[in-house]
């Protein structure tokens, strides 16, 4: 008789049997608590180098110091706002260079705020001749 398989029968698989013997190369394995270990020795190691690098008194590296440059802005609303500041410090700047030129000029020509004339070549707001 022929014998089907389907979903809920098939045939019996031989499972394969633990000899003992290990069949993995393990030479260039580390293990994770070494490699986590020699991480910490390396932290350590660029810590004394960077106290070494530096000629505090008391051999140490400042606080504020962490190796990051300090004008690196770290988001963009930081930028914004210093671009802010120094368009409004600029605007200020030129406006009292104005204001100082103006106060030359009268001064220099003895009156008060010039008066701006009418050009020549203006023609009058009215009908056309």
């Amino acid at each position: 008789m022929i014998e089907f398989f389907t979903t809920y029968k098939k045939p019996v698989i031989p499972c394969e049997q633990n000899t003992g013997e290990i069949l993995v190369e393990t030479a260039g394995y580390i293990p994770r608590h070494k490699r986590i270990e020699a991480l910490q020795m390396a932290g350590v190691r660029l810590q004394q180098f960077r106290e070494a690098s530096y000629m505090y008194p008391d051999n140490s590296i400042a606080e504020k110091d962490d190796g990051m440059p300090s004008d690196v802005f770290m988001d963009k609303l930081e930028a914004a706002d210093a671009a802010r500041e120094l368009s409004s410090a600029v605007s200020e700047k030129a406006k009292k260079a104005t204001e100082q030129a103006d106060a030359e000029r009268s001064a220099a020509t003895g009156e008060g705020t010039p008066a701006t004339e009418p050009s020549e070549t203006a023609k009058p707001n009215g009908p056309e001749d």
